[in-house]
């Protein structure tokens, strides 16, 4: 079914016609559940799916409970709520229980009644999956309206569980809809390590201040296997919700355009290679708190200009726009992907040692987004943008803007659109697409994780035993070899990574700060590999320090590529490979003109 959510005005202004007619009615719950603490049955209604203790009784004599009955909870499942919506009597509103998958949740928001508001999208496994061709993801939407913010779920990102207790089904416009009561209470469950996952590894639960600290080990079961389940829900198939709204950053007006025929608005999936906090001496009401850069493989290889002049704006992007930091998290994403691709069907995706396409700016307005920005969000986290909007800063720079109206979303590296993403930004690297140079090298340049050093690895530099002379080996020997491992190779240098576009210093692509942080293509008789450069051979290479390298002219700047990458020109070096998050890298050790 359609999920589109109420106006907050008449959303609002019917929540509270609502609870005014159910004052009493929620006193009797609250009196109903006093006894059910005592031990006295309670009826099991057929449109309410509260909690349902049965006293034992004395079979006997028919007598009084003796003692108190264990409690157990009843979970309707979303392709019910129709059912039981239609079933109900005159003016009666009916109450469930559900536990369900998040696929998609907004930040909490104050509504003109001085509630706090959140919107959330739910599925679990009786909800129809999308087939090939549909524009609208069936899911169930869940509107909480809450006095005190500690009453909201704690939700971190797409794929958290979440149990609502006491939540009532109503109807708009012919679709099915939950709405929160003060009377509601949530728990949110998700694992604590992503790759421990099991009933037996340790979770987060997160109930509400309502909830309280009971989560059964009964429904503890059910949400581990709901989560695992939403898991391959979201790998397997689309989670925007209207796929007619999707948008990328390549249908975007450039940063600079005065104007556009009609500014949009839509969905997207990006992933975050910045975040600019505003310093609080420079807010005001016509300042964003803070901006993301964002990346999703799309566009010309460019980075939209920093949005601010803020002192620390220029340290985002130090290490490369998007930095190396979001290439080393794209690797990561790439594991996770073909750990849980049981068809096989990610084998032939790989990490990009460098990055294709646009980078640009996001906006974020709202308190509640910033607190989940500083809360949730590092570089490298992809995310989902809901109903967000082209629109233009006060210096004229065009960005993304999030509104309260927006759903701001963390997602799993495993979600379809991230995967979709990541492969379509394969398919530009293979087509020889130029890369972004402004773009971050794989992996982080000085970090052990990412590369780690001879002395903390045993390298295998025992000569291959077809070796050339002088125990010179083949680039085909460095592939074949079981890594870690080194050679000594003689190669010709066909290209550098990131390659410069017309027009740019082709020298200040390649340096970060004052260090060389780039890669080559290099080749031989028998194979082609592209190695990764640190600061000290990128100096052997050009023979001189990366400021120096950065401050020649335009056209010695040229010469210098030209000359390191001439056909006839042979180069000796050891080339060095390293396993990373299950794919294979190489580093080029050391180089010399021969």
């Amino acid at each position: 079914s359609t999920v589109e959510y109420l106006q907050e005005e008449t959303l609002e202004t019917a929540y509270q016609e609502w609870e005014t007619k159910q004052q009493e009615q929620q006193q009797e719950e609250i009196a109903e559940e006093q006894q059910q603490e005592e031990g006295v049955p309670v009826e099991e209604s057929g449109t309410d799916a509260g909690t349902v203790r049965r006293a034992e009784t004395d079979t006997a004599n028919n007598g009084p409970a003796k003692k108190k009955a264990k409690t157990t909870t009843k979970y309707h499942s979303l392709n019910e709520l129709r059912d039981i919506y239609n079933a109900r009597k005159a003016g009666e509103h009916p109450v469930v229980n559900v536990m369900c998958a998040v696929i998609g949740f907004s930040t909490p928001t104050l509504t003109r009644g001085f509630d706090y508001q959140v919107n959330v999208t739910l599925v679990d496994e009786s909800v129809p999956l999308p087939a090939a061709g549909d524009d609208i993801v069936a899911a169930t939407g869940l509107s909480i309206f809450c006095k005190e913010k500690d009453a909201l779920p704690r939700i971190v990102k797409a794929g958290d569980v979440l149990t609502c207790h006491r939540v009532a089904i109503q109807e708009w416009n012919d679709d099915i809809q939950l709405l929160g009561r003060r009377t509601s209470s949530y728990v949110v469950l998700r694992p604590q390590n992503i790759n421990e996952t099991t009933i037996d590894c340790e979770w987060d639960v997160a109930p509400t201040s309502r909830g309280g600290s009971d989560f059964p080990q009964s429904d503890r079961e059910h949400a581990v296997v709901l989560w695992q389940w939403a898991q391959l829900r979201l790998a397997r198939y689309p989670t925007i919700h209207k796929q007619s709204a999707k948008l990328t950053l390549s249908d975007l007006a450039p940063p600079e355009q005065p104007q556009v025929t009609q500014e949009k608005t839509g969905d997207l999936t990006v992933m975050v290679s910045a975040i600019i906090i505003v310093p609080e001496t420079l807010r005001s009401t016509s300042t964003p708190l803070c901006f993301l850069r964002v990346w999703d493989g799309t566009g010309s290889a460019s980075s939209d200009p920093l949005p601010t002049p803020a002192a620390g704006a220029g340290d985002a992007i130090r290490d490369g726009d998007p930095p190396s930091q979001a290439l080393q998290a794209i690797a990561t994403a790439v594991e996770r992907i073909k750990a849980v691709d049981d068809a096989g069907d990610a084998s032939t995706l790989e990490p990009p040692k460098c990055l294709c396409g646009r980078v640009m700016n996001v906006a974020v307005w709202e308190e509640p987004d910033l607190h989940l920005v500083k809360d949730t969000l590092s570089v490298g986290t992809f995310i989902r943008l809901r109903n967000v909007h082209e629109t233009r800063l006060l210096t004229g720079l065009r960005c993304l803007g999030i509104s309260s109206k927006s759903y701001l979303t963390p997602l799993p590296n495993n979600t379809y659109e991230v995967r979709e993403l990541l492969e379509n930004h394969q398919r530009r690297v293979r087509a020889k697409d130029p890369f972004n140079p402004e773009s971050g090298v794989l992996p982080l340049e000085g970090e052990a994780a990412a590369a780690p050093q001879e002395d903390e690895m045993e390298v295998d530099e025992t000569p291959a035993e077809d070796a050339g002379e002088n125990g010179v080996a083949s680039i085909a020997q460095c592939i074949s070899k079981d890594a870690p491992s080194s050679f000594e190779v003689k190669f010709h240098i066909t290209g550098l990574i990131p390659a410069a576009e017309e027009g740019r210093h082709p020298l200040q692509c390649l340096c970060r700060g004052d260090m060389f942080q780039f890669a080559v293509s290099v080749n031989d008789e028998t194979a082609a590999i592209d190695a990764l450069v640190p600061d000290a051979v990128g100096k052997d290479l050009f023979q001189m320090e990366a400021t120096a390298a950065t401050a020649l002219s335009m056209s010695d700047a040229v010469t210098a590529i030209k000359d390191v990458t001439r056909h006839d020109k042979l180069w000796k070096g050891e080339i060095r490979s390293f396993e990373l998050n299950g794919s294979r890298f190489f580093i080029l050790d050391s180089i010399e003109d021969v």
